[in-house]
């Protein structure tokens, strides 16, 4: 009784505020539905800093007909880990990313998608299991960009853990889009607190939150990768109205999908790995490392000496 009377409390506050475009569970959505719409951009960070995309090189802008459409990020090979809700619609042969630019709109290098691949259990009506794989028609060749680091296993996160989210997203709920790649740093809100908030909506077995008022993504920024100690745990995925009290927001969990990815990911020299009892998140890293010397160290910790060259 206790946990449903503060949902009801959550939502009751929810609705004192106007309600935002964008991606939100149709359970939610349908409570608060009848509220006012803010009619602002669906992409934006809010409470950040500008970076050079040296910074977060993984980083990668997803592209439909040439415009910004989300955020994601590079896991190596040929692979692009974003979010469902910014595959939907898509067809490959409009989509493409720009990789090793703090620029949306130019800068970098510009690859091709050849394939789209969906979470299996992805639900648009609850925004579970929102996670895409774009497959590109060859493996980047980028100076900047280099693959972000993935979890090996289930991950377990320290309470009063810091995250950092980044995207090209308005400062605002009715700026622009930022011209240059921002980021900030949010604290991990625990499941409980989540429930509590969402309800039924919130899956905490592929769900995770984070944010605090005034500093948060909006509920675009969609795909882009949430951080914690370099190590990839989130994806953009929804929330309720910009950096706002008792509503943070939700991420699709990185270490739920990690099957999925071993499953999926292509282009990321499987052959490396053979013979290793490495998961095929580690082969994605192992696969872009270039040793320099005997010393020198993979993105996923395994040394040259453990690999097959």
């Amino acid at each position: 009784m206790l946990r449903f009377a503060l949902v009801l409390f959550c939502i009751a506050l929810a609705v004192q505020a106007k309600t935002r475009k964008g991606s939100l569970p149709n359970l939610f959505r349908d409570k608060v539905k009848h509220f006012d719409v803010v009619d602002e951009p669906d992409d934006k960070i809010i409470g950040g800093t500008e970076i050079d995309i040296s910074e977060r090189p993984f980083q990668v802008v997803f592209l439909y007909d040439g415009s910004f459409r989300c955020s994601g990020a590079w896991m190596g090979g040929k692979n692009i880990l974003t979010s469902g809700v910014c595959c939907d619609g898509v067809s490959t042969s409009s989509a493409s990313v720009r990789m090793g630019s703090s620029k949306h709109d130019s800068g970098g290098d510009v690859y091709n998608v050849a394939n789209i691949i969906f979470h299996p259990n992805f639900d648009y009506f609850e925004l579970s299991n929102d996670a895409c794989i774009l497959v590109l028609e060859e493996t980047p060749t980028n100076s900047i960009a280099s693959p972000v680091s993935l979890p090996s296993s289930a991950m377990s996160i320290p309470e009063g853990s810091m995250f950092v989210v980044s995207g090209w997203g308005t400062t605002s709920e009715s700026g622009p889009l930022s011209d240059t790649l921002r980021q900030v740093e949010i604290p991990y809100i625990n499941d409980d607190y989540c429930s509590m908030a969402y309800g039924q909506i919130f899956f905490g077995d592929v769900m995770i939150c984070a944010g605090q008022v005034g500093k948060a993504f909006c509920t675009g920024d969609t795909g882009g990768p949430l951080t914690y100690q370099g190590t990839h745990i989130g994806i953009v995925s929804w929330g309720y109205g910009c950096a706002r009290p008792y509503f943070p927001g939700v991420f699709a969990q990185t270490d739920a999908f990690l099957d999925f990815i071993d499953s999926n990911a292509q282009g990321n020299g499987e052959e490396v790995c053979e013979g290793y009892e490495f998961s095929q998140a580690e082969c994605l890293a192992i696969a872009c490392c270039n040793w320099e010397n005997a010393n020198d160290k993979c993105w996923s910790d395994v040394g040259q000496n453990q690999c097959w060259v």
